[in-house]
């Protein structure tokens, strides 16, 4: 080979001190080159987005609830690990199949139009519902917490938490064991929107105010005990409040797709953050809009990220500017397809190209 593969290593620094570095050799001639680039603070924003992720994957299987995500043609998109001993599959196997392959197809259907119809509809609903295992005949019955969400392209999704409620659908202690449930799926849905640092939020047209679930409070620093906010009050929070007005005033006059980045400076002063949001409007049985409705997810720690990435790309190129010839990163995918991530202003004059 001509070059070798990018390597993560660990370097011990003259004042003791450990960095991590991408280190790359190629060869020309009777050469040898090599690159050099300090990744550590790269490499330690990884780490903690690992832990975070993982630490999300142990809250979810080790919940006895089912807990599963899915996309409007009702394709497993996130599964717990009680999901996939209920179903007696394995969890990562099931991400892109549907109940149609576990339950009996009447079931899957049933499965499938119920949570198409709460997409549409864009409310949290409470269902009852059973599940019969395929090979031994036993059906469980559930009841289900489902609420619908939007993905960062607007694509419909839906969250399900279902509890399990066999052995008490016949008692006298139903309606005691039902309002102790929704306590706890309730705690348990807040819990998954602060890991996940998503929040969501309506906007009623009648009404002319705002409100926002727990963690979208959290991103704004409002009071927890107030569950309604006039638009003044919100928008005084926003850097760019004027922006993301104009944003709800297309969507609603216009229909513009409600898609934005803005940052946000709490009202309990606590340090700004940068959200995402995407929304969309509700119509009554005349087609009037009557709210909208929408998701905020605090990308702060992602734009950071980027910006750290750009840093090292300059830092990349400022440390290249002077090297003969040219250095460049060359990637091959599994699909077979390639391309350079990164190639330093050398080569332009090799290759007369920019």
């Amino acid at each position: 080979k001509y070059y070798s593969e990018p390597m993560s290593v660990k370097v011990t620094s003259k004042d003791g001190s450990l960095k991590w570095c991408e280190v790359r050799y190629y060869r020309k001639d009777n050469f040898v080159y090599g690159t050099f680039v300090d990744i550590t603070e790269q490499k330690a924003a990884q780490e903690k987005l690992e832990e975070k992720e993982s630490l999300l994957r142990l809250v979810l299987d080790e919940n006895p609830d089912v807990i599963v995500m899915k996309d409007f043609q009702g394709k497993f998109i996130l599964v717990n690990k009680t999901v996939a001993q209920l179903y007696q599959a394995d969890a990562e196997d099931m991400i892109g199949k549907d109940d149609g392959d576990y339950v009996p197809q009447e079931q899957a259907e049933f499965f499938k139009e119920n949570i198409q119809k709460i997409m549409r509809a864009g409310q949290t609903e409470i269902v009852y519902e059973d599940s019969t295992d395929v090979d031994t005949g036993e059906t469980r019955h559930f009841k289900s917490i489902k609420k619908p969400l939007k993905d960062k392209d607007g694509k419909d999704q839906i969250l399900v938490i279902a509890t399990d409620i066999t052995d008490i659908v016949d008692t006298k202690e139903e309606l005691k064991y039902i309002a102790s449930d929704l306590q706890k799926a309730q705690e348990r849905y807040q819990a998954t929107e602060k890991i996940g640092k998503v929040g969501a939020w309506e906007y009623n047209i009648d009404t002319e105010k705002f409100w926002g679930s727990d963690q979208a409070k959290k991103f704004f620093g409002f009071p927890d005990e107030e569950n309604s906010f006039s638009p003044d009050f919100v928008y005084n929070c926003m850097l760019e409040k004027g922006r993301v007005n104009q944003a709800l005033v297309n969507l609603l006059e216009k229909g513009t797709e409600y898609n934005i980045e803005y940052d946000v400076q709490p009202f309990d002063g606590t340090p700004i953050k940068t959200v995402r949001s995407i929304a969309a409007v509700e119509y009554d049985e005349n087609k009037k809009p009557k709210k909208v409705s929408g998701f905020l997810q605090d990308i702060t720690q992602t734009i950071k990220l980027s910006k750290e990435l750009q840093s090292s790309h300059e830092m990349l190129a400022v440390l290249t500017k002077n090297v003969p010839g040219a250095v460049y990163q060359y990637r091959l995918y599994p699909d077979g397809s390639t391309c350079f991530p990164y190639a330093s202003n050398g080569i332009k004059d090799i290759y007369e190209v920019d």
